[in-house]
């Protein structure tokens, strides 16, 4: 354990000092926290795409019964709600909710997982003991008991805009990029910084089912600071320069039609700022 750890461990209340415990629940050791590249320490593997959507902190707790059963708390400070509600989707899969619980989350008998505000917490049931499920429920709520729920995020109507069939959405494939990590995850383009994001641009992506409602396809949209900075990406992406096409011969709005280097159907929009990329 680092010295800074240490020292920090000495300065730390229980991380639920606000809310009461479960009954029959007990405080397991000291609450750790771990702050920037610390997190390191705690994550074997996994730790960048955390770094990708502005980590900031980890506090992690654990509890056990009399009976000897362990539950651990992980809540992690993001640097906005946006970064918070980012690596929930992209941890989460396939949502299915612990019901009244008031906040987005999903659970099953080994995890209980949710986002609220700029927090991302996960309470850890090692057991996989399923009457251990309300403890969880009331460990997430002590955890982020304080802090203060923002409405779901906005830049989904991006995808709306670009592909206005909601319906046809593929259930657990939203997606924030920020990053090259989470893009990846998507779909792979050739550079290190390919679509430019940084650390202050957004992308927002979703899969979609295709008319046969079996094949699919990836939307991703991304709205630049400015028109020079959209069509410079766009450039950038295009494989065959050839057969990019400009409308009313204008360069703010260009199009292309091709294939990338895994021979999938690739078209890439750019219009004013906004860039719109479908993998088929």
């Amino acid at each position: 354990m680092s010295a800074r750890i240490a020292l920090l461990l000495l300065l730390l209340t229980p991380l639920l000092a606000a809310a009461p415990l479960p009954a029959g629940w007990e405080p397991e050791g000291p609450t750790l926290v771990f702050a920037g590249h610390d997190l390191y320490g705690h994550i074997n593997g996994g730790a960048e795409l955390f770094h990708e959507f502005g980590f900031e902190e980890l506090r992690v707790a654990d509890y056990r019964n009399a009976q000897g059963a362990e539950l651990s708390v992980e809540v992690y400070r993001m640097a906005s709600p946006r970064d918070a509600l980012g690596i929930y989707l992209a941890k989460c899969g396939k949502e299915r909710p612990h019901p009244d619980l008031g906040m987005r989350n999903t659970a099953n008998r080994y995890q209980l997982t949710v986002v609220k505000g700029d927090r991302f917490a996960q309470v850890n049931n090692f057991g996989g003991d399923t009457s251990h499920r309300d403890a969880m429920k009331k460990l997430a709520l002590g955890a982020l008991d304080k802090v203060e729920a923002v409405p779901t995020d906005s830049l989904f109507a991006l995808l709306h805009e670009a592909w206005p069939h909601p319906h046809a959405l593929v259930p657990g494939s939203l997606r924030f990029l920020h990053g090259t990590l989470a893009l990846e995850a998507l779909h792979s383009f050739p550079g290190e910084d390919p679509l430019r994001l940084g650390d202050e641009i957004y992308g927002v992506a979703g899969r979609f089912f295709a008319e046969t409602g079996v094949a699919q396809r990836t939307v991703i949209v991304v709205d630049y600071p400015d028109i020079a900075t959209a069509q410079s990406v766009f450039k950038g992406l295009v494989t065959d320069p050839k057969r990019v096409r400009h409308s009313s011969g204008e360069e703010r709005h260009s199009y292309f039609e091709g294939t990338d280097a895994q021979g999938r159907q690739v078209e890439l929009r750019v219009s004013l700022r906004r860039l719109r990329v479908i993998v088929h």
